[in-house]
């Protein structure tokens, strides 16, 4: 009978061994496939940041472009017309609004993209 005690004993020892080391390398994997998935985020957020940098980029270059264009046509009015002449000052104002209007609708698409 003792002995009978002692194998059974002795066999759930050895299955509580080996429950426990199944369980220590399903906590591994676990880590192992946690790590991994947090890595992946972590590129995903940085590519997703990376993106929205470019195109804030992109918005404030675009926003830009009709300042550009209105000193250039501003100049080039200017050197055409060397005295100043309120009706093209006007048309150049309208113009660069025209052109802030239409650049900040364009930024506005953007944005929602």
């Amino acid at each position: 009978m003792r002995a009978k005690c002692a194998k059974l004993e002795a066999e759930h020892a050895r299955h509580q061994a080996e429950l426990k080391t199944a369980l220590q390398a399903q906590r591994a994997k676990q880590q192992l496939d946690l790590q991994k998935l947090l890595q992946e985020k972590d590129v995903d957020h940085r590519k997703s940041l990376k993106a929205q940098e470019e195109q804030h980029r992109d918005v404030e270059q675009a926003l830009q472009a009709p300042l550009c264009l209105w000193k250039e046509l501003r100049q080039s009015k200017k050197t055409r017309h060397p005295d100043p002449n309120p009706s093209w000052s006007r048309d150049l104002r309208q113009e660069l609004q025209e052109l802030q209007q239409r650049f900040a609708d364009q930024a506005i698409a953007w944005a929602d993209v």
